[in-house]
């Protein structure tokens, strides 16, 4: 179970059954716990539940384990069912079950299921840790649920748990979703002052503020700020901040990053030339034909594949005919249903780290 593929545990424990041989509650546990470890979820809950027919009591090993499989299985329900039935045995679940079911609540944006079991965690005396903590904060973040995550984040310092890094960038990026601007800028602040360093999240939820708000020259200013701060804008940051240029009405500032980004990096992604042209495409003037042809062009012969988004957004641009034209000249196809890289912060968030 420990050194091999669990298929081989598997194998060896059908192998005593057919036998007659009585397994141990240690060898279900150890097949258990192998099959957890690799998320095979449905055969860890299968031999736990023979494990309970063979007349075993599984111990906290064994329920912990087929509670963090569901949990990364992102199966939130079935995690909550074993920590339920875990207790009605009479095993008490310690901050690692609980946390492992609170982060799939939070991870499935089930804000409301993540809130009530960290509160039942303090209920039946089970001190929460900064993971229980950070993964309420952070799913309040991502449901624009600014109050909730600053009240989770008072009663994690209240407990004497200082907030780490995953913590106030989830407090920036539920700022910034508020567009509350200037309380998002002064969170950098705040983080400084406690001795953390911001990364290029923190700056990218500051910056993804000014995008909501159309603060082209903040958002300017912030790339700026982090090259001098050592932390060289990565294409989400560059993304965002064409965003607020676009939104300004500054479409030439829009339109300079992504030639900025194709000159000297990062590389830039298909979001971004998409950014870019949709800028072209908001000018209070005609927009400019030739300009979006090169852009599609330089995209192109970076390898990169146009996908259905961008193509209607040349299309906005030059016409369904003229598009249709270029494609076929240019030998690109579109990719259908290619998942397009969100712009918004929160994407790279945040509890692997």
């Amino acid at each position: 179970a420990k050194a091999e593929p669990p298929e081989r545990a598997v194998a060896w424990l059908s192998e005593m059954e057919r036998r007659g041989l009585q397994p141990s509650g240690v060898t279900f546990t150890s097949v258990i716990d192998s099959c957890a470890k690799v998320g095979n979820r449905e055969e860890a809950a299968l031999w736990l539940a023979k494990m309970l027919a063979a007349g075993f009591a599984p111990d906290k090993l064994a329920y912990t384990s087929v509670i963090d499989a569901c949990a990364k299985s992102g199966k939130p329900e079935e995690a909550q069912r074993w920590l339920f039935q875990m207790e009605s045995h009479g095993i008490v679940a310690d901050c690692v079950a609980y946390s492992s079911v609170i982060n799939a609540w939070a991870k499935a944006m089930c804000v409301d299921e993540a809130q009530a079991c960290l509160r039942q965690m303090g209920e039946v005396g089970v001190a929460p840790n900064s993971v229980s903590y950070c993964s309420v904060i952070h799913a309040c973040a991502r449901a624009s649920r600014a109050e909730d995550a600053f009240e989770w984040f008072g009663k994690m310092e209240r407990a004497g748990i200082d907030g780490n890094l995953v913590a106030y960038n989830s407090l920036i990026d539920a700022l910034a979703r508020a567009g509350r601007y200037d309380e998002a800028a002064a969170m950098l602040g705040r983080m400084r002052a406690v001795g953390l360093r911001p990364d290029r999240v923190s700056f990218g939820s500051v910056i993804n503020a000014c995008a909501r708000l159309g603060r082209a020259r903040e958002a300017l200013q912030w790339l700026e700020r982090m090259q001098e701060e050592g932390l060289p804008p990565d294409v989400v940051c560059y993304n965002i901040a064409m965003k607020a240029c676009a939104k300004a009405l500054q479409i030439d500032k829009a339109v300079a990053l992504v030639e900025r980004m194709d000159a000297s990096g990062p590389s830039p992604d298909v979001a971004s030339f998409t950014t870019a042209l949709a800028a072209l495409g908001h000018a209070a003037s005609k927009p400019d034909r030739g300009h979006a042809v090169a852009l599609f062009r330089r995209l192109v012969e970076r390898g990169l594949q146009p996908d259905r988004h961008l193509a209607e957004v040349m299309q906005r641009l030059l016409g369904a005919a003229a598009f249709e034209e270029l494609r076929l000249k240019l030998g690109v196809d579109i990719v259908e249903g290619q998942a397009r890289r969100d712009v918004r912060i929160s994407q790279r968030h945040m509890l692997s780290r």
